[in-house]
């Protein structure tokens, strides 16, 4: 263990931050031992540790490159114990009927059955019915790294007719309450970062050479690859999703080293976003180190209005409009 000048912030009266991914004022900061500073928004961790699960520590090279080469700011390193994985068996249910999902149905707007199907296979996206609240099929989203191991499968509801997600509809299969009393639950709720893969990972295992292309939401991955093309073999780019915008860091993109890399954030308000992922992505290719190549895509950028900047338009979006859905 090597100890550092930065702590999650225990004070008492502690001010909370808004969670960058579930949107509640529930996220306790790292902050800065001896000034009490906040070290950024989207660094430190969500009290809804079942609902939720985020936590966000910055990473060394990006302190040094915030603090012009002062490393002595950072955060308490431990050991974690063996990482417990998802059964597989729990994947094998979800991809019973992967068609029956609002995100397949939403998909067959502007692609073909066979396209969809073809390409949430490549993905092991599936559905899952949650029958107690009448509304169900949701679709399943698995992380699973390069060793085809489970470390996650997130579940989101679609609008099938405009395909955007049902506000409120994300939440994790092991958070579900018919899960609560399987075995693997209770040490995987545990561990204190139960993911750091990002969808699709495996594969780049499966494809060593092809480029890649990073969008923040799984959705987006998969319609770049229904529009863009999803022949891996034959050396299309591979897409993948980080999940959201603050967990675009090293450890998650671990997979990337040595690959030429886009990265294709979402819109926001006056470009941040874009700027963010500009520097975050620098800091990717300096800690990835090899023959990392990073470049950061402005296509939806210089393609969005400021009005739809606002709404946060992404590549779905644009698919979407292409097909006037």
């Amino acid at each position: 263990m090597k100890n550092y000048r930065v702590k999650l912030d225990d004070r008492p009266g502690k001010q909370l931050g808004i969670c960058p991914r579930c949107n509640h004022k529930e996220l306790v900061y790292i902050i800065t031992s001896e000034t009490h500073q906040v070290v950024g928004a989207e660094y430190g961790r969500c009290n809804r540790e079942d609902n939720c699960g985020y936590d966000e520590r910055p990473s060394n090279a990006l302190i040094e490159f915030l603090d012009n080469g002062d490393t002595s700011y950072s955060f308490e390193i431990k050991e974690e114990a063996e990482r417990v994985y998802i059964p597989e068996e729990i994947l094998e249910r979800t991809l019973k009927n992967p068609m029956d999902s609002s995100f397949a149905k939403s998909l067959l707007k502007p692609f073909s059955a066979e396209a969809v199907e073809a390409v949430q296979g490549k993905y092991f996206v599936g559905t899952q019915t949650l029958v107690w609240d009448g509304i169900g099929d949701a679709v399943t989203f698995p992380l699973i790294d390069e060793h085809y191991r489970i470390q996650g499968i997130q579940l989101k509801r679609f609008n099938i007719e405009t395909g955007s997600t049902i506000h409120g509809s994300e939440n994790w299969v092991h958070c579900l309450p018919f899960r609560t009393n399987q075995d693997w639950v209770s040490p995987y709720k545990l561990q204190r970062a139960k993911t750091n893969t990002m969808f699709g990972t495996h594969l780049l295992s499966e494809f060593p050479d092809n480029d890649v292309i990073v969008f923040e939401s799984p959705k987006n991955a998969i319609y770049s690859a229904l529009y863009n093309g999803y022949d891996y073999a034959n050396g299309d780019p591979i897409n993948v999703s980080v999940l959201s915008a603050s967990t675009l860091n090293a450890d998650r993109c671990k997979a990337l080293k040595n690959r030429n890399v886009v990265l294709m954030p979402d819109t926001s308000t006056d470009g941040k976003l874009y700027y963010d992922w500009e520097t975050r992505g620098n800091l990717i290719e300096l800690e990835l180190g090899g023959y990392t190549n990073i470049q950061v895509s402005s296509f939806l950028e210089d393609l969005a209005t400021p009005e739809q900047k606002v709404k946060g338009y992404d590549f779905a979006d644009y698919v979407r409009d292409l097909f006037m859905c």
